[in-house]
């Protein structure tokens, strides 16, 4: 029953990493941001409130869900800007990022 569940968990997680650029594009980085921070606390909570692997497994589907959308938009983010060089600027993402970017 696990692996059943772990394997739809992760064809789901694959299918909607496919289509991060789209949903960007639609509605801006901002909210997929916002949208995704709150699916990912949505997920911690599932993951703690309930004793379930099955639910618990839910739970880190969605923190996956969340959180996987924050690192390619800062990445993408610190190519764009103008304040300093590309490969600088990926640098600073690396170690460091500051949420006032944001």
């Amino acid at each position: 029953m696990n692996s059943l569940v772990e394997q739809v968990a992760l064809a789901a997680r694959a299918t909607l990493g496919a289509i991060r650029d789209r949903v960007v594009d639609a509605v801006g980085a901002r909210r997929v941001l916002q949208v995704g921070g709150l699916v990912a606390a949505l997920g911690f909570g599932t993951t703690l409130a309930f004793a379930s692997q099955t639910l618990a497994l839910c739970g880190f589907m969605l923190v996956g869900f969340g959180a996987a959308n924050i690192i390619p938009l800062m990445f993408k983010a610190a190519g764009m800007q103008t304040l300093m060089p590309a490969n600088m600027a990926v640098a600073a993402v690396t170690t460091h990022f500051p949420m006032e970017a944001i």
